[in-house]
C-alpha cells in the first residue's frame, strides 16, 4: 500500500525545484529499488540520505519508516512514520503502518488514535477494512468493530466484510451481535461455509445445541469435501459431552479424508474423552505425520504419552516440542506437570527441571491456571509458603470452580498462619466438593 503512493508522489515530481531536491529524489528512489530488491542495509542508507536532505517529505520519511519495520527498528521507525503522518494526514498508507507498528511496540492507545483517523480523512473502504484486521489481530476488537462498522454500505463485498465482522464480534464474546451479523450477511443468499460454521460457535456459545449441531450440518452439506466441517462438528459434539457422537463423525472423517492431519487429531481428540488412550496415541501420531507444523497435535501426542505413563517417551516428544515451539507456553507447562507425577519418580534434579519449566510457561503466558497451581504446589512442599502464596491465589482465581486449587491454597494460608484466610477457603473447598459429589 505505501508503496503505491510512493510511485504515484515520484510521477508527480517531473521538475525538481532545486538540486538538493533532485538529490533527495534521486536517493529516494533508489532507495526505494533496493527496498523492492530486499535490500533493507542500503536502502536504509539511502533513504536517510533523502531525508536529510529534504526533512519534511512526507513520503521519503513514511518509506524510511517502513524499512525501519521491515528490520524491526521498531522505536525508530515510529518516529518517522509519526512525522510523515503530521505532514501529510491524508495518507492512509501511512497511517495503516503507525498502528501496526505501534501495536508491534504494545503502545494501544496509539495505534487506536491513528486508525480512528480513518473516520475523519478521507480512505478507501478496503484500507480501512485491512486497518480493522490489524486492530482485530492486535487484540483491539472495539476499534475493529468501529472500523467495520463505518464501511457496512461502502465496502463491496458484503460477504467478507460480514464474516469479518462477526468474527471481531465473536471473539469479543458478543454473541447476540455476531449472530444478527452472520444472519444478516445469509439473508444476502451467500453460500460461504464459512459463515455457516462461525454462526454454528455462536449457537454453542449461547447454548443452544440442536442449533448448532443443525448449522455446522448445513455446513458440510454446502461443502461435503472440506475437512473444517467434519471436524469442527467434531469438536461441536465434544463440547456438548457427545463423546461417541463426536467420534463417529471423525470416524467418518478419515474414511474420506485418510490423509488429512486435522481430521486424525480430531478422532484422536474423541478417543481420547472415550478413554481409548492407545488409539487416541496413533491418531495424534498420525496427525504429526501429516503435518509436522501442527503445534496441538504434538502436545497431544505428548500428553497422552503421559496419560500412558510412557515417561520417556512423553519427554522427547516435550522437548521436540520445545525446539520447535518455543514460544507455545502450553509444552513447558505439561512437561513441568509430567516431572513432577509420581510416575515420574521426582528427585531434586528433576523437580529443579520442572519449576524452571513451570515459570518459563508462566513468563510466557501468565494465565495458565494449572502453571501457577503446580509451581505454587512445589514450593509449598519445599517449605517456602510465601512464594508459593501469589501462585496459588492466581490459579484458583483462575479456575474458581476448581476444588483442589482452593484446598491447596487453604494450606498455604494455614503454613503462613492466616488462620481466618484458611478457614474461609477451606470452607469455600468443602462447598466446591460436595457440589463435585452431587
Amino acid at each position: 500500500m505505501l508503496l503505491a503512493f510512493l510511485l504515484l508522489w515520484l510521477q508527480a515530481v517531473a521538475t525538481p525545484a532545486s538540486q538538493s531536491s533532485a538529490l533527495a529524489r534521486q536517493h529516494l528512489k533508489h532507495g526505494h529499488e533496493l527496498s523492492q530488491k530486499g535490500d533493507l542495509k542500503s536502502a536504509e542508507s539511502e533513504l536517510r540520505q533523502a531525508v536529510k536532505l529534504a526533512p519534511n517529505d512526507a513520503v521519503g520519511l513514511a518509506l524510511l519508516g517502513m524499512v525501519l519495520f521491515r528490520q524491526e527498528k521498531l522505536a525508530e521507525a515510529n518516529g518517522y512514520f509519526e512525522k510523515a503522518l503530521e505532514l501529510d494526514p491524508s495518507d492512509s498508507g501511512t497511517r495503516y503502518n503507525l498502528a501496526v507498528n505501534c501495536y508491534r511496540l504494545n503502545r494501544p492507545e496509539k495505534a487506536r488514535e491513528a486508525l480512528t483517523g480513518f473516520l475523519d480523512h478521507p480512505a478507501t473502504p478496503e484500507t480501512v477494512f485491512q486497518g480493522a484486521k490489524a486492530a482485530s489481530y492486535a487484540g483491539d476488537l472495539d476499534t475493529a468493530e468501529k472500523l467495520l462498522e463505518s464501511i457496512r454500505s461502502t465496502y463491496p463485498d458484503k460477504v467478507k466484510l460480514g464474516y469479518e465482522l462477526a468474527l471481531v464480534q465473536y471473539n469479543a464474546s458478543r454473541f447476540d451481535q455476531s449472530r444478527s451479523t452472520l444472519l444478516w450477511t445469509i439473508a444476502g443468499e451467500s453460500r460461504d461455509v464459512r459463515l455457516y460454521r462461525l454462526l454454528a460457535w455462536t449457537y454453542q456459545r449461547q447454548e443452544r445445541p440442536t442449533e448448532a449441531t443443525r448449522t455446522m450440518m448445513q455446513a458440510i452439506e454446502l461443502e461435503p469435501s472440506a475437512e473444517a466441517g467434519y471436524t469442527e462438528l467434531a469438536l461441536v459434539l465434544i463440547e456438548q459431552k457427545r463423546f461417541t457422537d463426536a467420534y463417529e463423525v471423525a470416524a467418518k472423517a478419515v474414511e474420506k479424508m485418510p490423509n488429512s492431519g486435522p481430521v486424525h487429531k480430531v478422532k484422536g481428540q474423541a478417543e481420547s474423552y472415550i478413554g481409548i488412550m492407545r488409539q487416541a496415541l496413533g491418531s495424534f501420531q498420525r496427525a504429526v505425520e501429516l503435518d509436522p507444523t501442527d503445534q496441538e497435535a504434538l502436545l497431544l501426542m505428548a500428553q497422552v504419552q503421559a496419560n500412558l505413563r510412557m515417561v520417556p517417551e512423553a519427554s522427547a516428544t516435550f522437548e521436540k516440542g520445545i525446539a520447535k515451539f518455543p514460544r507455545s507456553a502450553r509444552f513447558y507447562e505439561s512437561y513441568g506437570r509430567l516431572l513432577l507425577q509420581p510416575a515420574g519418580k521426582p528427585d531434586a534434579v528433576m523437580e529443579s527441571r520442572a519449576q524452571s519449566l513451570l515459570e518459563k510457561a508462566l513468563a510466557l503466558d501468565n494465565s495458565l491456571a494449572d502453571a501457577h497451581y503446580e509451581l505454587g504446589k512445589l514450593l509449598l512442599a519445599k517449605g517456602r509458603a510465601q512464594e508459593a502464596l501469589p501462585h496459588l491465589e492466581a490459579s484458583a482465581k483462575l479456575k474458581p470452580a476448581h476444588s483442589q486449587f482452593h484446598f491447596t491454597l487453604a494450606e498455604a494460608y494455614r503454613a503462613l498462619d492466616r488462620e481466618e484466610d484458611y478457614r474461609n477457603t477451606l470452607e469455600i473447598y468443602r462447598k466446591l466438593q460436595a457440589e463435585e459429589q452431587n
